[in-house]
C-alpha cells in the first residue's frame, strides 16, 4: 500500500551493520522478492484479494502457505495448524491485484518491457487513462498516478475530481 518511492527504499543498499526490516503481510512474497532478507516474522495470513471480473480489491484475513527463501523465518503459529489448516498452495501475489496497476507501477521504475495478454490489455486500459502515450511510455499524469496506492481507474477519477475542484 506504500507508494512507489516508498516501496523502491527496501532495494537500497545496506550498510555495514545495519539490519534490514521489511514489514508486510505476506512474507513468502516479500522474501522471494526483495533480495537480502534473512530473518521473517510470519504471522500466517494475507488480506488482500483481486475480483477480477470488477477489476477491484478486496482486505479479507485468510490463511497462507510459505515457501521463504533462505534464513530464518519466526512464525506466530504452530507447525500443526501450518500441516493441518493451510492451504498448499497460496494464489500469487499478482493474481490478487488488478494487473493494471502494476503496469502503471512498473512504468513509474523505469521497468518498460511488458510481456503477455494481460499485461498487454492492461497497457491498453492505460493508454486510455492517458497514464501512458501512443508508445507505452509514462505520461505526467501517469507519474502522479503511480503515487497513489488505489487502481489506477481510482486514482485517475481522484485526480480529475481534484481538478475540477481547484
Amino acid at each position: 500500500m506504500l507508494p512507489a518511492a516508498a516501496q523502491l527504499r527496501v532495494f537500497k543498499d545496506v550498510k555495514e551493520g545495519e539490519r534490514l526490516v521489511v514489514v508486510a503481510t505476506n512474507v513468502a512474497e516479500t522474501s522471494l522478492t526483495i533480495p537480502g532478507i534473512k530473518y521473517a516474522v510470519d504471522t500466517g495470513k494475507e488480506v488482500k484479494n483481486c475480483n477480477s471480473s470488477s477489476g477491484t480489491e478486496t482486505y479479507e484475513v485468510q490463511w497462507i502457505k510459505l515457501g521463504t527463501g533462505p534464513g530464518h523465518c519466526y512464525r506466530r503459529y504452530s507447525s500443526a495448524a501450518y500441516s493441518n489448516i493451510f492451504p498448499d498452495f497460496s494464489l500469487a501475489e499478482i493474481s490478487k491485484v488488478p494487473v493494471d496497476g502494476v503496469v502503471l507501477l512498473r512504468k513509474s521504475m523505469t521497468i518498460d518491457k511488458v510481456d503477455g495478454a494481460a499485461l498487454d490489455e492492461a497497457e491498453r486500459c492505460l493508454k486510455i487513462l492517458q497514464a501512458l502515450d501512443k508508445d507505452g511510455r509514462l505520461t505526467p499524469l501517469g507519474r502522479a498516478m503511480a503515487h497513489y496506492p488505489m487502481s489506477p481507474h481510482h486514482t485517475r477519477m481522484l485526480l480529475t475530481v481534484s481538478q475540477v475542484l481547484i
